[in-house]
């Protein structure tokens, strides 16, 4: 559902450009609410998989040089 985390960043731009009463305290609220959102989409969708794709080539090159050396022992 990656357009219900673009409506909530969107849905806190108002408090962050807010120029009425009460808007020097509601600012530094939108300001960490709109970064936490956007700091969770990007390791969610960019770094997540990116660092599984890199784990799992690791993992798979270990398991070939594994197999390679069990094949040398059965020539021997």
């Amino acid at each position: 559902m990656p357009g219900v985390g673009n409506a909530e960043h969107l849905l806190f731009m108002p408090l962050l450009f807010a120029t009425g009463p009460g808007s020097e305290l509601q600012r530094p609220l939108a300001v960490v609410v709109i970064g936490g959102l956007f700091t969770s989409t990007v390791l969610t969708l960019i770094l997540l998989p990116t660092l599984y794709a890199w784990l799992e080539g690791r993992s798979e090159g270990q398991t070939q040089l594994a197999d390679n050396d069990h094949i040398g022992e059965e020539h021997a």
